[in-house]
C-alpha cells in the first residue's frame, strides 16, 4: 500500500491559467472588490529556472504572473507566453481554468516520487526568479482536472 505523502498538509495556493492574465486579474479584482495588481512578475529565465519540463532538461518555459494573497491564501493568474509548458498544456487543453492546487514542501526531490506512486508524474518543474525556492508540478490532471504543485523555499 502506498503511503500518504501530506495528510495534514495546507494548501497554499490556488492559480488560474488563462490568455491574458491582466484581464483576468482584473476582472477578479472587481469580483472581490480588491484593487488589481499593479505590477506582473514572470517567471525565471531560464539559466536560473534550471526548468524541466516532460523530462526535457532546460526547458525554455515562461509566463507573466499576476498574486493575490488573500489571507493565508495565494490566488496566482499566469499567462503562457506559448512555448511547451505545463502551463501551456492546459490552456491549450481546457482554455482558461484552474491549474494548480499548491502545497508547501520541505523537499521537493523526496516527495515528488511518493506522488509516482500514486502515478501522479513529474510534468514541469525548476526554481524561482531569484532563485529563492523551487517549484514542481505533478500531473493529476486526468484524475483531477488540475495540477499539483508542491512549493520550496530555500534556507537563506
Amino acid at each position: 500500500m502506498t503511503q500518504a505523502i501530506r495528510p495534514d498538509a495546507n494548501v497554499t495556493q490556488i492559480c488560474f491559467v488563462t490568455d491574458d492574465v491582466e484581464r483576468s486579474a482584473k476582472y477578479f479584482a472587481a469580483l472581490l472588490g480588491i484593487e488589481p495588481p499593479t505590477e506582473y512578475a514572470k517567471a525565471a529565465d531560464p539559466a536560473v529556472a534550471r526548468a524541466v519540463y516532460r523530462g526535457q532538461t532546460n526547458a525554455d518555459v515562461g509566463c507573466k504572473i499576476a498574486m493575490f494573497t488573500l489571507g493565508n491564501l495565494d490566488i496566482e493568474f499566469l499567462e503562457p507566453d506559448g512555448r511547451p509548458s505545463a502551463w501551456q498544456e492546459l490552456l491549450d487543453a481546457k482554455g482558461p481554468c484552474i491549474h494548480h492546487i499548491a502545497f508547501a514542501s520541505s523537499d521537493v526531490d523526496a516527495d515528488l516520487p511518493k506522488f509516482a506512486e500514486h502515478g501522479a508524474e513529474l510534468a514541469q518543474k525548476g526554481d524561482y526568479d531569484g532563485n529563492s525556492g523551487q517549484y514542481a508540478y505533478v500531473d493529476t490532471v486526468p484524475q483531477l482536472g488540475a495540477f499539483i504543485e508542491l512549493l520550496q523555499d530555500y534556507e537563506r
